[in-house]
């Protein structure tokens, strides 16, 4: 498991990094604690931008919009959620209770793929999550180059993700097999 944080003081954002791939409630529980760490030590004003390889877990590989947010990512969106508003959270499954009313920063917005599809919501607090597609919606065979066929599905799609606070919008430019789009803040 690897979950860390990168500060660009430039910026003034935390990028948080976090990980997915345990079933371990132990290891489940310590990055629980380290996300609290993360918010909480977060300066004065910051932004707070969470990468997360799945935020979305479809139940269709050809409709990837069907599908929910599992379990545990839901659990840290909640704790997104609650920090943003200042509140105090109960404890759960992975996360102990939390008094968040002294926090400093702002979760902004979230990234995340593991659809190998373009995907926008909001947690139930309204943070944006942006998926991805990255390369092809799980069609890729043995023995297809890495890179895809430009104009067709199998082609690689790359984002470039600029954040403008000044005007609560967020811009994804897509390359590639990516489509460009503006989000609200």
């Amino acid at each position: 498991d690897s979950y860390y944080y990168i500060d660009c003081p430039s910026e003034k954002t935390r990028y948080l990094y976090l990980s997915y791939l345990t079933s371990n409630q132990t290891e489940m529980l310590a990055q629980g604690q380290f996300i609290v760490d993360s918010l909480m030590s977060a300066k004065e004003g910051w932004h707070i931008v969470a990468i997360a390889h799945r935020w979305w877990q479809y139940s269709s590989s050809k409709t990837p919009t069907v599908g929910s947010v599992p379990t545990y990512e839901k659990d840290i969106l909640s704790v997104f959620d609650s920090y943003n508003a200042r509140q105090t959270r109960n404890g759960s499954n992975y996360f102990t209770a939390q008094d968040f009313s002294q926090g400093k920063a702002k979760v902004e917005f979230c990234i995340g793929g593991h659809i190998h599809a373009e995907y926008d919501f909001t947690s139930d607090g309204g943070i944006p999550i942006i998926i991805t597609a990255s390369d092809t919606n799980q069609e890729r065979h043995e023995g297809d180059e890495d890179c895809g066929t430009k104009g067709t599905i199998t082609e690689q799609a790359i984002y470039g993700i600029i954040a403008d606070y000044k005007n609560n919008k967020i811009s994804v430019v897509g390359i590639g097999r990516g489509e460009s789009r503006e989000i609200n803040l």
